[in-house]
């Protein structure tokens, strides 16, 4: 039996018990596994051009609302214009399927925060090349 193996079966049994405090330990436990995983992936390579084709002007929306001063629009522009100008050709991304007919899920739950989603599903797997720098990036 692998150590993986193992550490699934002991989340099993926790969550067979009701153990939160062990359940959240071996959760811990998995995803610091993983993240070592995908360090041990990712190069400094993978960041920079990930970096470099990503934080571009023409990747960047700058929002920006309020009761603002001239110079400090000035000063946002010329903060944001040393980024290079153009990334790289964004990949064609194909239209999601037509909804044929509405879903509403409702799940209640007693719990200390309040979520609410519209949308689509898309795929985001680790398979996507992109997705470790990503995650590196969103981690450090």
């Amino acid at each position: 039996m692998t150590l993986r193996d193992r550490i699934t079966d002991e989340m099993k049994a926790a969550m067979r018990s009701g153990d939160k405090d062990r359940l959240g330990l071996i959760r811990m436990l998995q995803a610091a596994i993983k993240q070592r995983e995908v360090d041990e992936r990712i190069t400094l390579d993978d960041i920079k051009a990930f970096y470099k084709s990503q934080y571009t002007q023409s990747q960047l929306i700058l929002g920006i609302a309020g009761g603002y001063t001239p110079e400090f629009l000035t000063s946002m522009k010329k903060d944001f214009a040393v980024l290079p100008a153009a990334a790289s050709p964004r990949p064609r991304i194909s239209a999601p399927a037509a909804v044929e007919k509405s879903r509403l899920v409702i799940v209640d739950k007693d719990t200390r925060s309040v979520a609410f989603s519209i949308g689509y599903p898309i795929e985001v797997t680790r398979v996507i090349r992109s997705f470790d720098p990503c995650l590196a990036c969103a981690v450090h």
